[in-house]
């Protein structure tokens, strides 16, 4: 689309939603006009096994689902990246991995702790070498 070709939406009290609109499309020209609702994706290769538009999909989903006021505060996160699918896909897993790691640290502080319970010389648990 040509930036003077952007159509305009407009809410039922006639003011632009410019909070809950992402213009996407592998030209910045195209959102030109609405600068802060734009997310530029590479070009589509040609190469059948491209998954951007999967990954795009999630991308958005993980918007729509996060309750988020105004899309234009994510949509500034990935403004300087080169490729912003790429880019959240890469934070998704560090996040994962992140999560991942205060799991296992919280089962193995639980464990730890159950475990001193049940230990000989935890507080409160009987001596076996008490008459």
């Amino acid at each position: 689309l040509k930036p003077q070709r952007i159509l305009l939406l407009f809410s039922r009290s006639g003011l632009i939603i410019y909070l809950k609109v992402i213009v996407v499309d592998c030209k910045r020209e195209a959102f030109s006009l609405q600068p802060f609702n734009g997310m530029a994706l590479k070009k589509w290769d040609g190469n059948s096994e491209d998954r951007t538009l999967y990954d795009l999909a999630n991308f958005l989903k993980t918007i729509a689902l996060s309750g988020i006021e105004d899309v234009r505060a994510v949509l500034e996160n990935y403004a300087l990246e080169d490729d912003p699918i790429e880019a959240f896909k890469r934070r998704q897993a560090q996040l994962a991995q992140e999560e991942e790691q205060r799991l296992a640290e919280l089962y193995s502080r639980k464990n730890r702790d159950f475990l001193s319970v049940l230990s000989p010389h935890g507080s409160g648990a009987p001596n076996s070498s008490e008459p």
